[in-house]
């Protein structure tokens, strides 16, 4: 003969209840209250990656105010560079220009010392014109003797290239002619120690 403990069974389910009630888990199953714990870990995850991000853009935005600040403060500094710049730049350029005024005028200074060495008697000039390193000069002269001894007298000077004549003609007693030849300007510095060796010499 077979006996079943209903009351035995029956008590079964409270018992069950009763210890998920101890263990915390209530009525909600096991898998239930993993996916809300996961869900609730992925919150705090999300919050505390947000906090992360709003720290480095408040950082960040520290940090460009200070450079921003900073700039404000050294724009006159820079002002004063730039001013400085600009009047380095025009006093250089002033320089230059000076520099190239001067030998400009030197030259056409000491052609002029050169040919007035030169010239013979009885033999002047009427024109002398200069572009870039080519010299030409007109004049007369009583006879052709001066005038070859004019251009033998420009041959010694070694700054003078070539010296030709390149035109002549007769108007009654009068020769005009026509003298070119180019022009390597020496420097003053370059010319010194050629100066002291001829002084040397004739002394």
């Amino acid at each position: 003969m077979i006996k079943i403990n209903l009351v035995s069974e029956g008590r079964r389910p409270v018992a069950v209840r009763k210890a998920r009630e101890a263990l915390g888990v209530g009525t909600l199953e096991l898998g239930e209250t993993l996916a809300i714990a996961l869900a609730i870990l992925g919150v705090l995850v999300v919050a505390g990656y947000w906090w992360y991000l709003r720290s480095e853009v408040n950082e960040r935005q520290r940090a460009i105010t200070a450079a921003q600040k900073e700039v404000e403060e050294l724009k006159p500094v820079l002002k004063e560079v730039e001013d400085f710049k600009k009047k380095k730049a025009e006093l250089e350029h002033k320089i230059q220009v000076i520099n190239q005024l001067k030998e400009n005028q030197w030259g056409p200074v000491r052609i002029m010392d050169l040919i007035s060495a030169g010239l013979p008697e009885l033999l002047w000039l009427d024109q002398m014109s200069l572009r870039s390193n080519h010299v030409e000069l007109r004049g007369r002269a009583f006879n052709t003797n001066q005038v070859a001894t004019f251009i033998e007298n420009l041959g010694k000077v070694p700054e003078f290239q070539e010296p030709r004549l390149r035109d002549t003609n007769r108007r009654g007693q009068i020769y005009n002619f026509v003298i070119t030849f180019n022009f390597k300007p020496v420097m003053p510095q370059a010319a010194a120690p050629q100066e002291a060796e001829a002084a040397a010499a004739g002394g």
